[in-house]
């Protein structure tokens, strides 16, 4: 047997492991996986050694088609520097407030609202 028919026959019985593994899984509560293996005439460590496999087909499966990770450049030095710049700084007595064009009305306002009862 070539290797592509090898190939064939054990996606074809992996196939039918897992529709075998379904099926013991939605078995009703009261049987066994011992029991659901004996009428379906295969033993216990057979049903295991099947459901391993079947999970790793599985994993393989999913690492063929997760794209290998791919990595952004970040801003360095005086990039980052500038993001970290206030916008505005509010100075009263000995405090002082940094502000950012981002900050929303309403902290801006509470803001406002402590330093004038300060």
């Amino acid at each position: 047997m070539n290797s592509t028919t090898s190939m064939i026959a054990e996606e074809y019985r992996i196939q039918q492991w897992a529709t075998d593994i379904q099926a013991c899984q939605m078995r009703p509560k009261d049987i066994s996986v011992a029991a659901w293996c004996h009428e379906h005439g295969i033993t216990k460590a057979n049903y295991y050694y099947r459901l391993r496999r079947v999970r790793e087909a599985c994993l393989d499966g999913v690492e063929q088609t997760n794209p290998a990770p791919v990595f952004a450049q970040l801003p360095t030095g005086s990039a980052v520097g500038n993001l970290m710049e206030p916008d505005a700084i509010i100075r009263f007595g000995d405090c002082s407030i940094e502000i950012r064009n981002s900050i929303s009305a309403d902290l801006l306002e509470k803001l406002l609202q402590l330093i004038h009862h300060a």
